[in-house]
């Protein structure tokens, strides 16, 4: 009995000697720093290495100012993003920028699909679009292929109720321009009748009465072309208007500080690992 309690108690001893004190395993740690040092600069260099080979993804933004066909605009903001973000906008896209179906594998295709996004800007008639892209270039390309899908719905409806306005601005200007000319024709006429003395004869009162008429109708055309300039105001009528492409300065992936930090914190785990797995016995 006593000879297993001497064997059993040599044994805790034993595995409590072969388990390390934090204190020791510093000790350790620090005893082969050369070790872990060299593992650090090993996966630093790997790490810079693929931070040079990774392709950089850049970012781009435009906005969006939604016009206005009196007293609506165009499109609500909210139809806007929900057709921005719809398939076949994303098509029409990449047919306007010369991608076809066989491009759909294609780096610049798929990033475009992943990262385009809209969103509207709270309580204004502003829609942001957002996309990526490997290469600036290929990012002027997209915005010139967004601006021109969302042009294709908003020129046509602008076009058609600006025509419209210009059309009747002209017939209402017209009109006044000739009742004008009348009122001229006819103050000379009642003139020329009170020039030879006739003031109370039915010529000179049906003038009178024409004239009157005319000057009616003139000053009601006059109201009529003031409420037709006001609906055509800038302020109420105008055409969708597209921001060019802002592009960020710098590629939002990858980042140097962040693969180096990660490159160095891999690298130091690795060495420190490395240290307590082949430590001398």
């Amino acid at each position: 009995m006593s000879k297993v309690a001497t064997s059993g108690s040599e044994s805790v001893e034993e595995d409590s000697a072969s388990v390390l004190s934090i204190g020791e395993l510093v000790i350790l740690v620090c005893s082969r720093w050369r070790l872990i040092l060299i593992c650090a600069v090993i996966v630093l260099a790997c790490g810079l290495a693929a931070f040079l080979i990774v392709p950089k993804k850049w970012h781009a933004t435009m906005t969006v100012f939604i016009g206005k066909v009196a007293p609506i605009v165009i499109e609500s903001p909210d139809q806007l993003v929900a057709r921005v973000m719809t398939p076949d906008f994303r098509g029409k896209v990449l047919a306007s920028a010369t991608y076809t179906d066989k491009d759909v594998n294609d780096s610049d295709v798929r990033l475009f699909k992943q990262s385009l996004t809209a969103s509207v800007a709270r309580n204004s008639d502003f829609v942001q679009i957002e996309f990526s892209g490997y290469d600036r270039e290929i990012l002027d390309k997209f915005g010139a292929a967004i601006s021109k899908e969302i042009e294709a719905v908003h020129a046509p409806i602008y076009n058609a109720v600006n025509k419209r306005f210009e059309r009747e601005l002209k017939d209402i200007t017209d009109k006044i321009n000739d009742l004008q000319f009348e009122r001229e024709r006819i103050e000379k006429q009642i003139k020329s009748l009170q020039a030879s003395g006739d003031h109370q004869s039915m010529s000179t009162a049906v003038m009178m009465s024409m004239l009157s008429n005319d000057t009616t109708q003139a000053g009601m055309l006059m109201r009529t072309r003031l409420d037709l300039l006001r609906d055509g105001s800038v302020s109420v009528l105008f055409p969708t208007q597209i921001s060019p492409v802002v592009r960020d300065e710098r590629p939002y992936f990858p980042t140097l500080g962040s693969f180096i930090g990660l490159s160095l914190a891999f690298g130091l785990a690795i060495g420190v690992l490395l240290a307590l797995t082949t430590r001398r016995k």
